[in-house]
């Protein structure tokens, strides 16, 4: 019996490193998404004044852009290292 209870502990550490691989994974995603978001908004903002007439639509997605940007990056992202 007490094999068996052994060879649990052992399947289950294994299965903690391949989690904590996935999570990392996971969190380096969700990191270089939540750059590109960000300073992608920035740009989207910086350009919305040469784009005649559409000028509000424009920097309103670069707003929104960069607002998802720091909800991956300060919402999300703390949540997958649980």
């Amino acid at each position: 019996m007490s094999a068996n209870i052994e060879s649990k502990k052992i399947g289950s550490a294994k299965h903690e490193g391949y989690a904590h691989g996935v999570s990392l994974l996971l969190t380096i995603l969700a990191a270089i998404s939540s750059l590109v978001l960000v300073f992608g908004g920035f740009w989207v903002m910086g350009h919305a004044f040469a784009q005649e007439g559409y000028e509000f639509i424009w920097f309103l997605g670069g707003i929104l852009s960069a607002s998802l940007g720091l909800w991956v990056a300060f919402g999300i992202t703390p949540r997958l290292e649980r």
